[in-house]
């Protein structure tokens, strides 16, 4: 009979730990250096870019006393200029200069350390620094977010994305924890707003180990592999077909 099989619970868990674990043996293997390298950059970098929004709300909520009509504004205002900058950082990259994927995410994480660096420096100052701060965030972080995908989809071996995009999740929700704890703590002896520095190291770590990897020859290495293994798959099928077709005959 086609009846549905059964999957314990407990023996589909185990399996998962089990891929998982595999996963990340593989992710530490040599010839994965560069992946590994990635990774850490991005655990690094998106702990930045997630924290900073938080810590600029509560700053403005707990120390300048912005009302939460403003700050749902603000909200919406990030919301709102994350499609812009998805679509203008995309034409830009693609269209207009056709950069590779490393330089164009080193570009956006160098403008995030500098609108990090200005926003400590202007937030005090109340509402509109804050809109502009908004704008800036809201700009940067769907660029970001989708440049770091593609980048890291084009790094993945094939055949093997739903593993290494699974650890790519675990990677961002992983960091997620430090940046508040950082804030927690240095607002403890300073102004909230002195956790954005946190999120000029995060940002500055992720950039650092970023530019010092070799993707492109990576991706060259990839690409070439990949022409190999088509060629020789039509090569293969080609004797098939010719044998095939005189069989017919």
């Amino acid at each position: 009979m086609g009846g549905s099989t059964k999957v314990n619970l407990f023996s589909a868990v185990i399996f998962s730990w089990k891929r998982t674990w595999r996963t990340i043996r593989m992710l530490f293997q040599p010839e994965h250096h560069v992946l590994r390298g990635f990774m850490i950059a991005y655990f690094f970098f998106s702990d930045g870019y997630s924290t900073i929004i938080n810590v600029g709300i509560i700053y403005a909520q707990t120390e300048l006393n912005i009302s939460t009509m403003w700050l749902g504004v603000i909200l919406v205002e990030v919301v709102f200029f994350n499609m812009v900058g998805v679509r203008f950082y995309r034409w830009l990259f693609e269209e207009r200069f056709s950069m590779r994927l490393q330089q164009a995410l080193l570009i956006l994480l160098y403008q995030y350390i500098a609108i990090s660096v200005l926003a400590f420096l202007i937030l005090q100052f109340g509402l509109i620094p804050l809109f502009f701060f908004g704008f800036s965030h809201g700009m940067l972080l769907g660029a970001v977010m989708a440049t770091t995908r593609a980048l890291f989809s084009s790094l993945v071996p094939h055949g093997l994305e739903a593993q290494f995009f699974a650890l790519y999740a675990i990677s961002d929700k992983g960091s997620s924890w430090i940046g508040p704890c950082v804030v927690a703590v240095m607002s403890q002896f300073a102004s909230v707003r002195y956790g954005i520095l946190w999120v000029v190291v995060a940002l500055a770590v992720g950039a650092f180990i970023l530019c010092r990897l070799p993707l492109d020859e990576v991706l060259a290495q990839k690409r070439k592999s990949q022409r190999t293994s088509s060629s020789y798959t039509r090569e293969n099928a080609a004797p098939d077909q010719v044998g095939s077709s005189s069989a017919a005959e």
